[in-house]
């Protein structure tokens, strides 16, 4: 009886541990399923992470083109991207507890990029803003440059016709030959021979555009002759044009730009050297010819 009662406990005891050992079996294929389950994500997430990087580092790239104020903090970001995906080469995916502790990198990474990216986009619209604005003040600049060249030019160009037209003008010249008869009277002459003086007459006409009331002016008179020479000169002036002429007579006259001044010029010559032909009289008042007329001489 005692013995059928250990037989039967016996028995038991193999039951228990063929149960034990039945259940152990089954745990490790369970935990050797789930972990190869893992693996398989982790393997897959792995490429999925790399093809992320490349493109988390492609984005750097032109952040780094675009910003020159963020380099440095550019530059280290994309060397721990860099970092990461050598890290990713079948090294990571194996080991499933340091598979977590880089994936919690790699999120603090990227939340770190994502604020990176942001100050990236703020600074290039600041630029944009000041870029604009500098492009507005330029366009103002040179707005208000053109309008004071322009400005320029018109004062110029009215200051050249204020002084165009404060130019002392002559009208009616006359040059006429006349004989010395006795007593020193004089009569008309159109002879050569008869030729003693040259009267030379004109009229100064009143210019409100004159910047003095009254003031002097020297009358330049050049005579010439047929030969185109100077008849009789007494010196050389200087003309506006740079030319030099010499003149035969000069007559300074007290000028008031209220009236008209009449200005009579009589010029001695020497009848012997007066020849046949055409004389011609040019009057140069403040450096510029301002008429001429001639005279035919039998």
């Amino acid at each position: 009886m005692e013995e059928e009662t250990n037989k039967s406990s016996g028995k038991i005891v193999i039951v228990i541990l063929a149960l034990l050992l039945i259940g152990s079996i089954g745990y490790l294929i369970y935990q050797n399923s789930e972990h190869e389950a893992h693996k398989k994500i982790a393997e897959q997430t792995e490429q999925e992470l790399k093809s992320d990087i490349e493109v988390k580092l492609a984005e750097l790239e032109q952040m780094t083109a675009s910003n020159d104020e963020l380099k440095a903090e550019i530059e280290a970001k994309v060397a721990e991207y860099t970092s990461m995906k050598e890290e990713l080469d079948g090294k990571v995916s194996k080991n499933y507890g340091l598979y977590q502790k880089y994936l919690g990198r790699y999120k603090k990474a990227n939340a770190e990029l994502k604020k990176l990216q942001e100050e990236n986009t703020r600074i290039k619209e600041e630029n944009e803003i000041l870029k604009t604005n500098l492009a507005d003040t330029q366009l103002s600049l040179e707005s208000q440059t053109n309008l004071a060249e322009d400005l320029k030019r018109k004062k110029e160009s009215l200051e050249d016709k204020v002084a165009l037209g404060a130019k002392l003008k002559i009208d009616h010249l006359q040059l006429v030959g006349m004989k010395e008869r006795s007593k020193g009277k004089l009569k008309l002459t159109n002879k050569s021979r008869n030729t003693d003086v040259f009267k030379v007459s004109l009229l100064i006409e009143e210019n409100p555009l004159v910047e003095e009331n009254v003031k002097e002016v020297p009358v330049y008179i050049e005579i010439l002759g047929p030969n185109k020479a100077a008849v009789n000169p007494q010196g050389v002036i200087g003309l506006n044009n740079g030319s030099q002429i010499e003149f035969t007579e000069v007559n300074t006259v007290e000028y008031d730009k209220t009236d008209i001044l009449e200005v009579l010029t009589v010029i001695n010559v020497d009848r012997k050297k007066i020849t046949k032909g055409t004389y011609t009289a040019n009057v140069y008042i403040e450096g510029d010819i301002v008429g001429t007329t001639t005279l035919d001489l039998k």
